[in-house]
């Protein structure tokens, strides 16, 4: 919706005839508090999330999700623009278009249904028109928006919830941890003690003590398997034949 020349006539007492957008702020002196320092990672968490909504909300049938693959595009390309330092993010409608690939038509839907599922937000600017001394005409001109990125609490959710757990450790990098934690602490005495002795360890009132004879037993049973994983790969085929 467009309002003739509204804020020039807030800000001057005129009205000037532009055709701006109804609530547009003077560039320049409204993104203040609207953009904030981001960090890349956090962009891109944004962009993985609205991906992640966009399949999880999904009709069965449907064609496709609530924002649909040209809003992850527009998505993606507000993110590529994003100044990590201050957070400044204001390409033109014109730059997201052919970084999307889509049309103006579609850029416009696509930021539309961002908005409304909380990815996307933005102010709408103007700035002063440049005329000729004596030359009649607008004082301002509808400039690029000041976009910013958001990450909705429901789709932060799906997030967590899809979170791979972390790959286990090899069997031979948890020896090599377990010796070196060894080589690190006083474990003075503990290689000639018994199992019994080391389990009756675990449960002194020494802390120091019980956590040195829990990594000598974690030790020795890493040990004892590697040592029998190696019996069974190394056990030769045996044959037997019947007369």
């Amino acid at each position: 919706m467009f309002s003739i020349g509204a804020l020039a006539l807030k800000a001057t007492g005129k009205r000037t005839g532009a055709p701006i957008h109804r609530y547009s702020k003077p560039l320049g002196k409204c993104e203040a508090g609207f953009w904030r320092r981001v960090d890349k990672r956090e962009v891109w968490k944004i962009v993985d999330a609205a991906e992640a909504y966009d399949l999880a909300n999904k009709a069965p049938g449907a064609r496709k999700g609530p924002l649909g693959s040209i809003a992850i595009k527009v998505l993606k390309a507000l993110a590529r623009f994003v100044d990590y330092r201050t957070g400044r993010l204001d390409p033109s409608l014109d730059t997201i278009m052919h970084h999307a690939r889509c049309s103006r038509d579609s850029a416009v839907r696509a930021l539309d249904a961002l908005r409304r599922h909380g990815f996307v937000d933005w102010l709408r600017r103007f700035v002063p028109a440049e005329t000729a001394p004596g030359e009649k005409g607008p004082q301002v001109k509808q400039a690029s928006n000041a976009y910013r990125l958001s990450l909705p609490a429901r789709a932060m959710a799906l997030l967590t919830r899809h979170k791979r757990a972390p790959a286990p450790v090899p069997v031979d990098e948890e020896e090599r941890q377990a010796e070196k934690a060894r080589q690190e602490e006083d474990f003075t005495g503990l290689s000639g003690k018994t199992d019994a002795e080391l389990l009756q360890m675990t449960h002194s009132i020494d802390q120091v003590a019980a956590a040195s004879a829990r990594t000598e037993i974690r030790l020795r049973s890493l040990r004892k398997k590697r040592e029998s994983d190696y019996q069974t790969e190394s056990a030769p085929n045996l044959i037997y034949y019947m007369e």
